[in-house]
């Protein structure tokens, strides 16, 4: 299976326009709920937590998926109007992932070191387990 970035965006950005509800024009705005949600989708996959970096990146990134980027204080608006419907659309797209119905549950996560140190060995539990 090959998945890119811009994949997601456009998969992301059809579930959200599909589902959300059109809102009235407004001729100021000159980007939708939908976008801003798969915005929101990209910055998280990115890791980037900065809005300033995350838009300076996008407009290089995503100028061929979104003509119009919002300025940096209206997308921290627009995203925190969003909240609730950003928290549904995450729902609805785990909801539609695969294993979402599955009884079986898989958690990965960092292994946590308990032999670095001499010390930490001698109060660690697990020292007998972890020569």
């Amino acid at each position: 299976m090959h998945a890119d970035l811009d994949t997601l965006c456009t998969v992301a950005y059809c579930t959200a326009d599909d589902l959300l509800p059109e809102r009235p024009g407004n001729g100021r705005r000159l980007v939708t709920d939908a976008e801003v949600a798969t915005l929101c989708v990209a910055q998280a996959i990115m890791g980037i937590p900065s809005d300033r970096r995350f838009l300076a990146v996008a407009r290089r990134r995503f100028s061929h998926l979104f003509p119009e980027l919002p300025k940096q204080p209206g997308f921290h608006k627009r995203r925190a109007r969003l909240t609730e419907t950003i928290e549904w659309l995450v729902g609805v797209f785990a909801a539609s992932s695969p294993g979402a119905d599955d009884d079986l549950l898989l958690i990965d996560s960092t292994p946590v070191e308990c032999t670095r140190s001499v010390e930490t060995t001698r109060r660690s539990a697990l020292a007998d387990a972890a020569d």
